[in-house]
């Protein structure tokens, strides 16, 4: 009774400021000790708050998310990237046939891509999951040549958005729909003709208020088509929009490439022959241009893991395990002798609230 009475003089101003410092396990069992404590770890304000955070005090050594796919499910693990040894044991997500198409703010954006078209929201961080309400375009039967999803942030209004772009067989019949994870609701977005009927290809990339993918234009044929574009999607302007890649190495068509973030800024990785050269995206309203900041000697480095706002890259091979390439004094350190054959997807990861209390979700 007397630690009651002690914890009830404290302000909560305080213990908001001092949760706000503690890790997400902890801040899930202290949930527990009294509803004054809930009622502020649970709050919307809090939730952002501890986000931003721990944002801010994640860049000596952010956290890495693997994902490895399995015959019957996923398997999580989190990993340092200064050494690559494990963070925290993950629960395995058993939402067979999906496939994990985003990730923002510790939420995972998860799409059964053949059955119904069911999109979860997933945070393995907290344990817990929600199944999004049917997009009305998932849910109409018709038949649909390519689907994307989306999963973006608006800052202002605090608000984690999913997005579904839709095409129908009928070139160009473009459905465009927006999901408010704060109104539980869906919108249809309407986004005109002026933009490609775009093949999507892997998996997207979320900075500055807009979701990147990249991917073809299908409507255009060889050899007027060019090889790869980028589509993105302003979460807050609700605005589609194409952007053309900078000139390739050797003059020709562009391979293949990865997207990710540095700085804060969208950037694109180009390998060619064995080099990588790091692009960033300089957007000026709506202008945009391509500004190369790196170029870097792979020396036997091939496949890209994650590129860290510490600006260092990791890669792997399966016969050599993991290294980091450190962008700006281009020292390779290696952390690890074998790399999982079976990762499939991977993200630098920040652990969140988001789901924590809202709209009912589920707990694995």
């Amino acid at each position: 009774m007397k630690k009651a009475k002690e914890i009830s003089f404290v302000p909560s101003e305080l213990w908001t400021q001092v949760f706000a410092r503690l890790p997400v396990r902890d801040l899930l069992k202290f949930r527990c000790v009294c509803k004054e404590w809930r009622s502020i770890i649970d709050s919307p304000n809090f939730v952002s708050l501890h986000l931003t955070h721990v944002k801010n005090n994640c860049d000596d050594c952010p956290l890495l998310l693997l994902g490895l796919r399995t015959v019957v499910s996923w398997k999580w693990m989190l990993r340092r990237t200064d050494t690559f040894r494990k963070a925290i044991d993950f629960p395995q997500l058993k939402f067979d046939p999906y496939c994990i198409r985003g990730y923002v703010n510790g939420l995972l954006l998860i799409h059964q891509e053949f059955y119904g078209g069911e999109i979860i929201l997933c945070n393995p961080s907290i344990r817990k999951f929600m199944q999004l309400p049917p997009s009305p375009v998932l849910g109409s039967g018709g038949r649909l040549a390519y689907v994307q999803v989306g999963l973006g942030y608006d800052g202002s209004s605090n608000d984690h958005r999913v997005v579904v772009i839709a095409y129908s067989w009928h070139i160009p019949d473009v459905s465009v729909e927006m999901f408010s994870l704060n109104t539980g609701c869906w919108k249809s977005i309407a986004c005109g003709t002026q933009h490609p009927y775009f093949g999507f290809q892997g998996v997207q990339m979320f900075v500055e208020g807009a979701i990147y993918w990249k991917g073809r234009d299908l409507r255009v044929t060889y050899p007027e088509r060019k090889d790869y574009q980028i589509l993105s999607f302003d979460v807050v302007d609700e605005m589609i929009s194409c952007i053309d890649l900078p000139p390739n190495a050797d003059g020709g068509d562009w391979v293949d490439f990865s997207l990710a973030v540095l700085g804060g800024s969208l950037v694109i990785l180009d390998t060619f022959k064995m080099q990588h050269c790091i692009w960033e995206l300089d957007k000026h309203g709506v202008d945009v241009s391509w500004i190369k900041r790196y170029t870097i000697d792979l020396q036997g480095l091939f496949k890209l893991v994650c590129l860290t706002k510490n600006h260092k890259l990791l890669f792997a091979r399966e016969d050599e395990g993991v290294k980091s390439y450190d962008i700006k004094s281009r020292e390779i350190k290696k952390l690890a002798k074998t790399y999982p054959r079976k990762a499939y997807y991977s993200d630098v990861y920040v652990e969140s609230l988001v789901l924590v209390k809202g709209i009912a979700g589920e707990t694995m």
